[in-house]
């Protein structure tokens, strides 16, 4: 369970940060594997692979490289614990080694210990070859223990490695192609040192072989639906991941669309008054002089009247957009810490909301920022000032 929140909080990060254009593509690509993956494998046989397609498999690898690092460090440290601790076992089947077992796995540890902080530095394909390699030598070891005793009881011994093998595949646990190859080349010098130990008898050997084989087959089937369940809840939360990303984006364009005036791309009346009311009642703003500039277009009837509503309209977008440039230029020259907020009103007033500066200074910084000027006498010639 610890496992699948970490997924889905790794999914949700990247997936997040996804750019807009790549959500589309992200989505389908998660979408089909998903569908993939909930597909019968009797009637869709891809469903089984343990991989997904080469863009999310490749985001997969890069999401889940840090807390793999950390799983696997956290269980191989224990590993060595297990480890270490079947020696208990070798005092009862194996006693004429005496200490040889303790020693044989101490020359083992540095090797494991290697591994274990070198971890996180590696890359993907090289940690996980470590890992299964650091596993063969450990079950190999334990493995190779009981076949050079002659105690009595030394072929019970080989069931502390088949609990190495178990641990590796379930516990560790080894990707699932880690897995199967450990299995194979384990399980076989496990049976190969069972039948040419001179102490089994033959009824024996079938017996430990059925327990190394039935070992192997168990532990690889939950390694495979270890594996299995942490990618399809890898699937499930980066869509989900998507989906949440894209709600809100869409909630940030409809608060623009709701604060905006269509026909001049200024903040309307809604986000004026917020915004006023918030700097009349923030505390930082106690005792400070705050000036309301509202600037008014003249003879717009008239012009609307003469050139008509169209040629209007680009007044005021005209207008509008040498408001934009005139903020900017406020910011851009450092006059002052002024919070700048344009509304139109009436189809002519633009206010414009000033703090910090001092109601004196607001009206010589304004007539500074946007000199008077002559009206153009034309729709061409309003359109040629504007560009200027």
């Amino acid at each position: 369970m610890l496992q699948n929140e970490k997924i889905n909080q790794i999914a949700g990060h990247e997936f997040a940060s996804t750019g807009e254009g790549d959500h589309v593509s992200a989505a389908l690509l998660i979408e089909n594997e998903i569908q993939r993956y909930a597909a019968d494998w009797r009637s869709n046989s891809s469903s089984a692979l343990l991989k997904f397609c080469s863009e999310i498999e490749r985001r997969f690898e890069i999401d889940t490289r840090g807390w793999r690092a950390r799983e696997l460090q956290l269980t191989m440290a224990l590993g060595v614990g297990f480890f270490f601790t079947t020696t208990i076992t070798d005092f009862v089947f194996i006693p004429d080694l005496g200490l040889i077992g303790l020693l044989v796995r101490a020359l083992v540890v540095p090797m494991v210990l290697i591994s274990i902080f070198s971890m996180p530095r590696l890359p993907d394909h090289l940690r996980e070859g470590c890992v299964t390699g650091t596993g063969m030598v450990v079950i190999s070891v334990m493995t190779t223990l009981p076949a050079v005793s002659s105690a009595p009881l030394a072929p019970f011994a080989f069931a502390t490695a088949m609990l190495g093998l178990i641990y590796g595949n379930t516990t560790l646990p080894l990707r699932f192609k880690g897995a199967c190859l450990t299995s194979m080349i384990c399980g076989a010098i496990m049976i190969l040192e069972i039948f040419a130990h001179p102490g089994i008898g033959l009824e024996l050997q079938w017996v430990l072989t059925f327990q190394v084989v039935m070992a192997s087959t168990f532990s690889l089937i939950t390694s495979y639906r270890v594996e299995r369940s942490t990618r399809f809840n890898y699937l499930l939360s980066s869509r989900e991941a998507l989906r949440l990303e894209t709600l809100s984006a869409d909630r940030e364009k409809l608060t623009t669309l709701s604060n905006t005036d269509a026909l001049t791309g200024l903040v309307n009346r809604r986000h004026f008054d917020r915004e006023s009311a918030a700097i009349f009642s923030s505390p930082s703003n106690a005792g400070k002089d705050v000036a309301l500039l509202f600037i008014d277009v003249d003879h717009l009837k008239r012009y609307n009247d003469h050139y008509g509503h169209p040629a209007g309209d680009g007044c005021l977008r005209a207008v509008a957009f040498r408001l934009s440039l005139t903020s900017s230029a406020v910011h851009w020259f450092s006059l002052g810490p002024v919070h700048s907020r344009f509304h139109r009103q009436h189809g002519s007033g633009c206010p414009d909301l000033k703090r910090g500066s001092g109601s004196g200074a607001a009206f010589p910084r304004a007539g500074r920022c946007w000199p008077c000027r002559r009206a153009p006498s034309s729709p061409a010639q309003m359109m040629a000032s504007t560009n200027c």
